[in-house]
């Protein structure tokens, strides 16, 4: 990963993983890898240091942002994950309720939030490969 000064063209510095870096997400002002050698890093954008790092799945979907919370689907494990942006703990992470009838009906990887309306907690929509799901949010 490089991060580049956009007038001038300078590196402003660079981070090497022991594998690839996908799926990356600027939220709250920190920028989140979530890297095949299964763990979701958390990097300081100005200076690349890293602030924190939790197992994760692998390769997964794009990851969508809501309330100070992450959400992808893992395509190591399968699971909808919801991680908290500041601390990097996972606040859960759901099975596809398919897999009890179809062994390869893990979550795909897609995932879209909606932000909640009138103090309720927004949505997190995705699908396995037979039927789509809308969950509340973490927050």
């Amino acid at each position: 990963m490089i991060c580049i000064n956009l007038t001038t063209g300078e590196r402003i510095w660079s981070r090497s993983f022991k594998e690839g870096a996908p799926n990356s997400i600027i939220a709250d002002g920190i920028l989140l890898s979530n890297n095949e050698d299964t763990y979701l890093y958390a990097l300081d954008p100005d200076t690349g240091k890293e602030l924190w790092k939790e197992k994760s799945s692998g390769t997964s979907s794009r990851m969508s942002y809501l309330n100070g919370v992450v959400y992808f689907t893992g395509g190591g494990d399968g699971l909808l994950h919801a991680v908290d942006v500041a601390t990097g703990k996972h606040l859960w992470k759901l099975r596809s309720p398919d897999l009890d009838r179809n062994s390869g009906a893990w979550f795909k990887r897609r995932v879209s939030v909606i932000p909640g309306e009138n103090g309720k907690r927004g949505k997190v929509i995705t699908s396995s490969y037979l039927s789509a799901f809308c969950y509340e949010a973490a927050r």
